[in-house]
């Protein structure tokens, strides 16, 4: 007879060895703190311990979306409970197949080991814990190099920003992969490869709750999912007890608090509903036609995909978006869409140019036409905001936004409106901030809400179920509410039927409304704009084939294929075109896109150079693993925040936008270098400029010349107050760090090899204030054996090394 999950995961009498309890005895410390674990954790480790041990089966364990560290957490479990297994006889220590892996992109992994410890002892002393160098070797967290194999009995953690080296002679009893760090699914595919090819015995998946299904767990029998839903969080704080918030390594942050179910603000805007009803209509008929979309339909799909998600001034989103150096603009699709006639729709697209593209570009200008005139959703924010003030005193308000730059631009426009982030301390909102859906924040343990401007994407759901917030609220159009709720249902059936598998597998037993998903109404509907509502009124007549639901769900399909900011989804790229290089000395294959800058490693001197200068013959320097950056890029962002390297970024963005708008005035880069001499300076060429305005140079080496283009182009305001030199500052700061860095990198990756701080390491961590150490292993020196011409490759493969074919 099936037993209730809770009496069988969190037992009154839990007998002679009871894990949960001696490590709280042990004082388990993070960052000095003690890191209390409570029972929604000990009902967690136990169902692990169930399915992976009892079961024999693979475990997809989804969690509420959030910054945490509970792959770290489950590795530590593991291996105690199996260290007190052996202690207490109850299994032999020979009898272990491998070590516990945990695979994460988690970087300075290094440090964040080392603050934690159980009692006065590091993991290294107390549980045989390790990390896995991109080398295949593995360090001791006191600096200690060994060969993999030697760490039969230990726990392993990788970091996937160093790659997936081979492990030699090893094959681990237990793979944890934290896809809640990876976030793509191609790169947790990546990771359940190198666990297969490691002949894991069991591996344990984490995912985020609401997370779109990965193909490859779906069709394989030896997998569980068990999606940790809302309901069963508030059903273990009711049935057991409110925990003490644990930190990262517990999950008791989500029972210390009662969460509320997803609430919907709807709102009326009649012209806007029938332009994108219009548009989503064509576009919709236009992903029926079984061929590659042409560019024109490309255009119009980004031209609605943005104007359906702006919620601020199109002026704002065009300025960041070319300060965040983005393909393209609101206001340049809109010109493209309005320039084009549709004259590349030929072949099986001409049936389309005949019938259905009039009307997608109609929708496409009326939708830009009513936004560039007044965006109604930005009134509607503040109204949000106040209503958030009024009936959520004290809670910090989170506004969600569909990517990075949305929430730049709107940050800017609430400014204007006089709308204070980040702090409101005259009156009783405690905090405002505007976050991409995308960002991960810590599980919370008070009263928070988060505001999300539309409905997500099905790759973005996560954020709609995180515990990031107590409360979520999304802001829908009247049309949206009957899609969002359809969406909602689809989950709730997804996970109904995940527990009914699990249970007919463990044969534990949970409560019938565990997989449901309730949302509440708790603003408007209101009506927002009432410009041309007559008209509007008269082509809101519903056809009984008309299905919206269908139209979004085919137009959320589409705007897949269209979405080029990374940070905007999850989703199986398009080929691009790209370069091979063949390596020395086993022939890998590295693919790099045609405008890549390489960095390049020449006697003791570091350089970075265009693809089209690289050579046969020259060292190069490669990213070995998930991060696919360049060693500066990371340097820089380790010694400093993410903000600040933001901020310095953007601030030169407007010099360099400057001299973008002198060559537009001028027209040629000749004309633009002799206009700045006008005023004195000593540039020599034109190209001297053209490298300003990419950002191939930081900045000009004579500082005046900034303020000189500035005078150049009639901006005062960047000349008055003394702009101009702090952005000479900062480029002077980068530059000098540039070259310093430039001048050791080549012997810190030798010394780094080596597993040793030696003198060129030193150097950067007094300039840069960390260990160097992990950062450099994510890269290696590899010389060019040969140079391949374009060709089509998936994005995937880009700056990976590959093996050869």
């Amino acid at each position: 007879m099936p037993a209730l999950y809770l009496d069988a995961l969190a037992p009154a009498d839990p007998g002679d060895y009871e894990l949960i309890d001696r490590i709280n005895r042990a004082r388990l410390r993070d960052e000095g703190r003690p890191v209390p674990l409570g029972s929604l954790d000990e009902v967690l480790f136990n169902l692990v311990i169930e399915v992976l041990e009892s079961c024999g089966k693979n475990l997809l364990l989804s969690m509420p979306a959030g910054k945490q560290d509970l792959g770290i957490a489950l590795g530590i479990y593991l291996q105690l409970n199996r260290r007190g297994q052996a202690f207490m006889q109850r299994r032999n220590p020979d009898a272990m197949a491998g070590p516990v892996v945990v695979l994460g992109h988690n970087l300075n992994l290094t440090k964040r080991l080392r603050n934690i410890k159980m009692g006065s002892h590091d993991l290294s002393q107390g549980i045989v814990a390790g990390r896995v160098r991109g080398d295949g070797q593995v360090t001791s967290l006191t600096g200690i190099l060994s060969p993999a194999r030697v760490w039969r009995h230990g726990l392993l953690y990788l970091n996937t920003s160093l790659g997936y080296p081979e492990l030699e002679q090893v094959h681990p009893e237990v793979a944890i992969v934290d896809g809640t760090t990876l976030r793509r699914a191609e790169s947790i595919e990546r990771a359940l490869d190198w666990c297969s090819r490691q002949n894991a015995e069991r591996i344990l998946l984490l995912t985020e709750l609401g997370s779109e299904p990965l193909e490859v767990v779906a069709a394989d029998p030896s997998w569980r999912s068990f999606p940790l839903t809302p309901s069963l969080i508030q059903d273990v704080r009711d049935s057991l007890d409110e925990s003490t918030p644990g930190g990262a390594l517990s999950a008791s942050a989500l029972t210390v608090t009662r969460r509320l179910a997803p609430g919907i603000a709807v709102y009326r805007a009649p012209a806007l509903a029938v332009a994108r009803r219009n548009a989503l209509s064509a576009i919709a008929a236009a992903r029926k036609i079984p061929a590659p979309r042409p560019r024109s339909i490309q255009n119009a799909v980004r031209l609605v995909n943005a104007l359906c998600s702006l919620w601020g001034s199109p002026k704002t989103a065009d300025r960041v978006a070319i300060a965040q150096g983005a393909s393209f603009s609101i206001s340049t699709m809109f010109r493209r869409v309005e320039a084009d006639m549709g004259t590349d729709q030929h072949g099986v697209w001409a049936a389309f140019r005949e019938t259905r593209w009039t009307d997608l570009r109609r929708a496409c200008l009326d939708m830009a036409g009513l936004i560039f005139e007044k965006n109604p959703r930005l009134a509607l924010l503040e109204s949000l905001i106040a209503w958030a003030e009024a009936n959520r005193p004290g809670a910090p308000l989170r506004i969600r936004t569909v990517g990075r730059s949305a929430a730049l631009a709107l940050e800017h426009d609430l400014h204007t409106a006089g709308i204070v982030l980040d702090s409101l301390p005259e009156s009783s909102v405690s905090h405002v901030s505007i976050h991409p859906q995308g960002e991960r924040l810590p599980w919370a343990t008070t009263p928070a809400l988060e505001l999300h401007l539309g409905p997500p994407p099905p790759w973005r759901r996560a954020s709609l179920l995180a515990a990031s917030a107590t409360e979520h609220v999304v802001a829908l159009e009247c049309d949206e509410v009957s899609w969002f709720m359809s969406s909602l249902t689809m989950l709730s059936a997804s996970w109904k039927m995940d527990l009914q598998e699990f249970s007919e597998e463990t044969d534990l037993e949970f409560p019938s409304g565990a997989a449901e998903v309730s949302t509440r109404r708790v603003f408007g509907p209101i009506s927002i704009d009432s410009r041309r509502e007559r008209e509007a009124a008269s082509q809101l007549v519903e056809l009984p084939d008309f299905d919206l639901a269908a139209l979004l769900a085919a137009f959320t399909e589409t705007v897949r294929d269209a979405v080029e900011d990374p940070e905007e989804a999850d989703y199986v790229r398009p080929a691009v075109r790209a370069r091979k290089l063949i390596l020395e000395p086993d022939a890998r294959r590295y693919y790099l896109p045609l405008d890549a800058k390489v960095e390049v490693l020449s006697g003791g001197d570091y350089a970075v150079v265009p693809l089209s200068d690289l050579t046969a013959g020259m060292a190069v320097l490669l990213s070995r693993g998930e991060s696919r950056g360049n060693l500066f890029a990371r340097l820089k962002l380790a010694a400093y925040s993410e903000i600040d390297v933001l901020a310095a970024n953007l601030l030169l963005e407007r010099f360099r936008q400057a001299v973008r708008e002198l060559y537009d005035q001028e027209g040629s880069w000749s004309k633009v270098s002799r206009a700045i001499q006008r005023y004195g300076s000593q540039v020599a060429s034109g190209a001297a400029c053209s490298n300003w305005a990419k950002g191939t140079s930081i900045a000009p080496e004579d500082v005046d010349d900034i303020r000189r283009v500035f005078w150049a182009v009639g901006r005062n305001e960047m000349t008055a107050d003394g702009t101009w030199q702090r952005l000479g500052a900062i480029a002077q700061e980068l530059r000098n760090m540039h070259r310093g860095l430039g001048q050791v990198i080549s012997s810190a990756i030798d010394e780094a090899a080596r597993g040793r701080l030696g003198p060129s390491c030193q150097i950067i961590q007094e300039r840069c204030g960390f260990d160097p150490l992990e950062v450099l292993e994510e890269f290696q020196v590899a010389r060019v054996r040969s140079i391949g011409p374009s060709e089509l490759i998936q994005h995937s493969q880009l700056r990976l090394v590959l093996q050869p074919k």
